[in-house]
């Protein structure tokens, strides 16, 4: 059952606490006109997101693999994505105070509470 006055609540409390993220979204690659398979370019956004370090209990829902390093989570009125193979789809990547971050998993929150939660974890550079 759906409180609306939480959610309500909720959505201020986040707007409040909100700063400017970076995301970059890699719509689907295509094979071109000569059967070559072509990268996208990221399409960047920014978003006012509530961020903050995850909790141990919200990283026990991610892989035991991805558990270790630095992860966020991240409160957003834009709904954010993770990996998908069977839509051929990569995870947003956020840019938040100088390091990036690849989504994990999300929570949809949409229709009830107006926002998204999604985890994501720091991308190590390479």
């Amino acid at each position: 059952m759906s409180h609306p006055v939480f959610h309500s609540q909720l959505r201020a409390a986040i707007k409040q606490i909100s700063e400017c993220i970076e995301v970059r979204r890699t719509p689907a690659g295509a094979y071109d006109a000569h059967g070559r398979w072509k990268e996208r370019v990221p399409e960047v956004t920014l978003v006012y997101a509530a961020v903050q370090p995850s909790t141990p209990k919200e990283l026990e829902d991610l892989p035991e693999n991805r558990r270790a390093g630095s992860s966020i989570t991240i409160y957003s009125p834009q709904l954010l994505q993770s990996l998908s193979t069977s839509e051929a789809r990569q995870p947003d990547r956020i840019l938040w105070h100088g390091d990036v971050y690849e989504v994990e998993k999300v929570e949809e929150w949409c229709e009830v509470g107006g926002y998204c939660k999604a985890i994501a974890t720091k991308v190590e550079p390479s």
